[in-house]
């Protein structure tokens, strides 16, 4: 079994590269600093609740998903049909808050997710 810390540092990159984010992105969102995504995602901090409350808001996840064990359940998503719910939602949440346009983050979705879509009956 992992510590928190490793499940937070690993699940927070994870979501945030599934995002298409880079780290200063992510800081952006969450209103936190480079320097404190950074320590996170390498697991050299322990974040207060109140990090951890700005990074559910802006990864539009929940809590329980910072600390998610991917190894007592089954593998990553390989494919937009096999992400959870709140995974997908993250995605639309996302798209529909960048840049002021959703059409355009939706496109983007679109070209970075077609071989999945192309897999799965999810429509955008």
């Amino acid at each position: 079994m992992r510590s928190a810390r490793d499940l937070l540092k690993f699940n927070v990159k994870r979501m945030r590269e599934r995002l298409g984010w880079k780290q200063p992105d992510l800081a952006a969102e969450a209103h936190l600093s480079n320097q404190m995504i950074q320590k996170i995602e390498q697991g050299k901090t322990a974040p207060s609740t109140e990090t951890l409350d700005k990074l559910v808001r802006a990864l539009g996840t929940h809590h329980a998903e910072l600390f998610y064990d991917d190894t007592l359940s089954k593998e990553e998503p390989s494919t937009i049909a096999d992400m959870t719910p709140v995974e997908l939602e993250a995605l639309i949440t996302k798209a529909s808050k960048r840049d002021g346009s959703i059409n355009l983050e939706i496109e983007r979705l679109k070209k970075r997710l077609s071989p999945q879509i192309k897999h799965s009956a999810c429509t955008f």
